[in-house]
């Protein structure tokens, strides 16, 4: 900050691994908030330059102000605005900051007797929606980058396809709908399948209770009618994923780190553009049956025994064995 009667600097704020996008001033003048496009804003005193806070939001924020009432406040920094300052790497991207898993830890209140360890942080897995371990001790982790684009789509599509969407009946009615309106949704019909989600597969090769091992296990989830992938459980060598409009089998035959074998067990789930509130929940039940649910958005599966389970705009609870729907 540059006094400029004097042309002096008077205080001096940086934000590391960051450029600045905003700041703000707090009511009373004493403090400044600074915004980075990483998502970081730091707030620091002015008189003592002593950081006051310091977090990280989950978007870019489009600007930063404080209210009347002393809070600090932001709003999101969309993907056309981040377009047009030559930042669009950052949108969907995969987290670079280092030591925040660490300072999350530092923050956690426990038991006498318990403690944390961190087993992986960002350099390894991004975005975890859902994990689970296998018989052997590795764990299986849901990436979402389809978060946004789905609470976007949601939001900025409602007053659009509202009634097209009240009127669907199966998950192939909202595709109908997203290329009848692809004209209002920025970036059209790739938008629907900018990016994809991601299961990763870590490993702590060495047994000293950290992660060193990550492959990709399953890629590719990004048509149009994907959703956000939010279940996983393992059993017997085999993943199952829930990602709308799938429930998903994935085999790693070769044990290296990647599944070669697709299966699509059950689809036709997410008839609804609602936000994501998706395929959830696998839980494997006394029966010895897969559990699963799924949110407000509904359903139309044909199940290999011919019957079609038909529930639209509604929330179920749902249980399969390796191929039937009950």
């Amino acid at each position: 900050l540059w006094d400029l009667e004097s042309a002096t600097e008077q205080s001096r704020i940086e934000l590391p691994d960051s450029e600045v996008l905003s700041i703000a001033f707090s009511p009373d003048g004493n403090a400044l908030a600074v915004a980075g496009v990483d998502g970081k804003i730091v707030v620091t005193n002015l008189t003592t330059a002593k950081v006051l806070d310091d977090f990280v939001t989950p978007h870019t924020p489009l600007f930063i102000q404080y209210g009347s009432d002393g809070a600090l406040r932001w709003s999101r920094f969309g993907e056309t605005h981040l377009a047009q300052i030559g930042a669009s790497v950052l949108v969907g991207r995969i987290a670079t900051l280092k030591g925040t898993a660490e300072k999350a830890i530092a923050g956690f209140g426990l038991p006498d007797g318990l403690k944390v360890e961190l087993f992986a942080n960002e350099s390894l897995v991004a975005n975890p929606a859902a994990i689970c371990t296998d018989e052997q001790g590795r764990i299986f982790v849901a990436e979402t980058f389809r978060f946004d684009t789905e609470v976007n789509l949601g939001y900025s599509g409602r007053e659009i396809w509202l009634l097209d969407d009240l009127a669907g009946q199966t998950p192939a009615d909202r595709l109908a709908m997203y290329e009848k309106h692809q004209q209002s949704t920025a970036g059209g019909m790739d938008a629907h399948s900018r990016y994809s989600e991601r299961i990763r597969r870590l490993e702590d090769s060495d047994g000293d209770g950290r992660a060193d091992l990550a492959t990709t296990f399953a890629d590719g989830f990004n048509s149009p009618l994907t959703g956000t992938g939010t279940g996983l459980i393992a059993r017997d060598g085999e993943l199952y994923y829930t990602c709308i409009p799938d429930l998903w089998k994935l085999i790693d035959t070769d044990d290296d780190g990647t599944a070669d074998v697709r299966q699509s067990l059950h689809t036709g789930f997410g008839v609804n553009a609602s936000l994501p509130h998706g395929l959830h929940g696998l839980a494997w039940g006394p029966d010895g049956k897969l559990y699963f649910s799924i949110g407000d958005r509904g359903f139309h599966v044909e199940t290999p025994a011919g019957k079609t389970l038909h529930l639209p705009a509604t929330g179920a609870v749902l249980r399969c064995n390796a191929c039937l729907l009950y």
